[in-house]
């Protein structure tokens, strides 16, 4: 596939989807979700909206690597 056809799928895809306000399930707070990031998420095959604003999900983030580190730690 040419750089150009790759370009013009990106922009088709994009053109598909708006940005969507969505409320963050744990702080209440409203966030976009860009058009953007939904071609990513369609790219990688995720189905699902976002539920966390990016602000509530740095503690969940912090806390999966930090468990990542320990049990990678333990187990050689």
């Amino acid at each position: 596939m040419s750089q150009l056809e790759v370009i013009h799928e990106i922009i088709e895809a994009s053109t598909e989807h708006q940005n969507l306000t969505i409320t963050c399930v744990d702080c209440g707070e409203e966030f976009t979700w860009t058009a953007g990031e939904q071609v990513f998420f369609h790219d990688k095959g995720l189905k699902n909206e976002p539920k966390r604003c990016k602000v509530s999900k740095q503690p969940c983030l912090f806390i999966r690597r930090r468990a990542d580190r320990y049990t990678v730690a333990h187990v050689s």
